[in-house]
């Protein structure tokens, strides 16, 4: 089954994992990220991959995905507990 699915924090180390292995099984892909702890690396080699889209994004703001969707998926993180708990506006998400 295929589908087209929104990957929140998908510039992430797993956000990024999770967009290949959805693209693998030919889902479309969404990436929808800040960058705030993402990084775009993690993604570049998706950038040719006709089913894939990267939004740059503050969620809090809103989810700027037009259409239908058949699954979201979060996976927004602090890179580490120290990073959270030193600067947790920074790290939440929509800082």
């Amino acid at each position: 089954m295929s589908g087209r699915v929104v990957v929140l924090g998908g510039s992430g180390f797993l956000g990024s994992h999770l967009c290949d292995q959805l693209l693998a099984r030919d889902d479309e892909v969404v990436c929808v990220d800040n960058f705030s702890t993402g990084r775009r690396a993690n993604v570049a080699h998706l950038a040719d991959h006709a089913g894939f889209a990267l939004v740059e994004a503050d969620i809090s703001a809103g989810i700027p995905v037009d259409g239908s969707v058949s699954g979201v998926f979060w996976q927004w993180g602090a890179r580490a507990p120290a990073t959270a708990w030193n600067s947790p506006t920074a790290t939440a998400p929509g800082s």
